[in-house]
């Protein structure tokens, strides 16, 4: 999921009601008045499922049918508390660690980045 770009807290956050295998495609909602959308712009936004993708897909909702008692609202869950969505640290700390040394983090210009996008 993260090489498609989007942000860890939309990976961490992604439930299978946005997820459409048949077509292939993830559907983020727009946000709803009074409610924080999914999305930063608080627009609908669809992400197009590539093949690496839907396999990542297929693999947790096996594993979410596995579990007994789990959360079946995330696409992925916590492996020691399968009632929780998987943690956005706990995502960040995998980007870190499997990473280049060199990968460049966010939007640079003059030397410094914004964001908390990994180009990967």
């Amino acid at each position: 999921m993260i090489l498609t770009g989007v942000r860890l807290i939309n990976v961490s956050n992604l439930r299978w009601e946005y997820v459409d295998l048949d077509n292939p495609e993830i559907i983020y909602p727009e946000g709803v008045t009074g409610m924080r959308g999914t999305m930063k712009t608080q627009k609908e936004f669809i992400l197009p499922i590539t093949r690496e993708m839907q396999k990542i897909m297929e693999e947790q909702r096996e594993w979410n049918a596995s579990v007994p008692n789990c959360n079946h609202m995330f696409v992925f869950l916590q492996p020691r508390d399968p009632n929780l969505p998987f943690a956005k640290r706990s995502l960040d700390k995998l980007v870190k660690m499997n990473s280049p040394a060199d990968t460049a983090k966010g939007i640079t210009h003059e030397g410094y980045s914004e964001g908390q996008s990994w180009c990967i």
